[in-house]
């Protein structure tokens, strides 16, 4: 019953999202590789402000992301994602955001991920 309450509340993204437990899976085909960033990237912005409302804590150790073409010259391009060193909509980097917030264990992944620990906000801090 707890299961079918938390994935109730999931908010609507334009990916099918898959749940199982505490893992949250998104699947999204689109005709072009553009197409599909775009839209992970949107669903992405879409599933953290939903955890930031509710206070919950994304597991960067444990996220993954993949593309599957049919392809095989395309197997191996890597996708787009939305760089975490940018200023969000109320001008916080998501390192300003994980280092306030005492989130450690995210600041590291950031930095592993090579995240631009000298990236401004959007006030030049």
């Amino acid at each position: 019953m707890l299961f079918n309450v938390y994935i109730h509340d999931l908010p609507d993204t334009v990916s099918r999202k898959y749940g199982y437990a505490d893992d949250l899976a998104i699947m999204l085909s689109r005709p072009t590789w553009k197409a599909m960033e775009e839209g992970l990237n949107e669903d992405m912005g879409t599933l953290v402000a939903y955890l930031r409302r509710w206070r919950l804590q994304l597991s960067i150790g444990k996220s993954v992301a993949a593309a599957y073409h049919l392809s095989t010259r395309e197997a191996r391009r890597a996708l787009e994602m939305t760089d975490p060193s940018q200023p969000n909509n109320e001008g916080i980097t998501v390192l300003h955001n994980a280092l306030c917030g005492g989130h450690y264990n995210v600041v590291d992944s950031l930095v592993c991920i090579e995240a631009n620990v000298r990236a401004p906000d959007s006030h030049g801090w």
